[in-house]
């Protein structure tokens, strides 16, 4: 039965303005992954991703009123694909995330996929010839 591994990760930190404490973040979280617990080595290449955001409550509010003033984002909006953390501690948001994904089951690889998007964004998710692959 395949299995999702979760390889690495990678975080990219937004800076915010108007923080309540220096605790308090929001940033973009990549998590490597295919289907083999064989580690990949240099083969970042071979490997595809899903990505979440991950903040702390205060951290959202300031990055999403920043995108709110600012534009990016309309006064009403839907935002999907979030992680809500007490605090910023890499080694228990990489554990938490990596634990999340090795426990979805499935019958295939799309199957674990498509379970998987319903919390983390894929990488292919917006390519449609791609993506229509996933219900075949």
């Amino acid at each position: 039965m395949p299995k999702i591994y979760v390889h690495d990760f990678s975080f990219d930190y937004i800076e915010l303005e108007n923080r309540t404490s220096n605790n308090d973040f929001f940033c973009g979280v990549r998590v490597y992954f295919n289907f083999s617990s064989d580690d990949p080595g240099e083969g970042w290449d071979k490997l595809e991703y899903f990505s979440v955001s991950v903040a702390t409550p205060y951290g959202l509010a300031s990055y999403l009123m920043r995108c709110i003033d600012k534009g990016l984002y309309p006064n009403n909006f839907f935002f999907q694909n979030l992680l809500v953390v007490k605090n910023g501690n890499e080694d228990e948001i990489m554990k938490s995330i990596k634990l999340e994904l090795q426990s979805i089951h499935g019958k295939t690889e799309n199957e674990l996929i498509l379970k998987a998007m319903r919390k983390f964004a894929w990488e292919s998710e917006n390519i449609p010839e791609v993506y229509e692959k996933l219900f075949k």
